[in-house]
């Protein structure tokens, strides 16, 4: 994962953007003095723009704050949860149950990543297939001719 070296020339000395400083320590594990030197602000600043919207998020009337922080926060936990699961320790305390389920719910968001399905379709293919492989092979009945009557028609 590249990291910023040096303060992007648009954001140096401006005002603290506390989503980018929530990301930067949460994501990309910086410190509140590398972020400092980022916004070309002080470490202090960037600690308490941290610690406010930390506070923010847990806050219910502050939505808004968790709204525009919520796909990078799953994204967090999910990175943080597959790392879990794929540290040998961890699997070695597992019961299969565990680990079978752990598996079920990574392949269905692999499959929804990739944007497949999540379920087996398999099974309506199958009754669609049959259902047309009957359809045409009775023989075609003979047609009405109205008037008809024993196979015979007046004329």
């Amino acid at each position: 994962m590249a990291l910023l070296l040096d303060p992007p020339p648009d954001k140096a000395l401006h005002p603290l953007d506390p989503l980018e400083v929530y990301k930067l320590r949460l994501q990309h594990r910086l410190t509140f003095q590398q972020i400092a030197g980022l916004f070309g602000v002080t470490k202090q600043a960037v600690h308490e723009c941290f610690t406010k919207f930390s506070e923010s998020i847990g806050q219910a009337q502050d939505v808004t704050s968790y709204t525009n922080a919520k796909a990078d926060l799953l994204s967090l936990a999910e990175e943080r949860l597959v790392a879990t699961c794929l540290d040998p320790a961890k699997l070695e305390k597992a019961s299969l149950n565990n680990v079978a389920y752990a598996f079920t719910q990574i392949h269905t968001a692999l499959r929804l990543e990739k944007n497949q399905s999540t379920r087996n379709l398999g099974m309506l293919g199958k009754i669609i297939v049959q259902a047309d492989d009957g359809l045409f092979t009775r023989p075609t009945p003979p047609p009405v001719v109205a008037g008809a009557q024993d196979g015979k028609v007046n004329g």
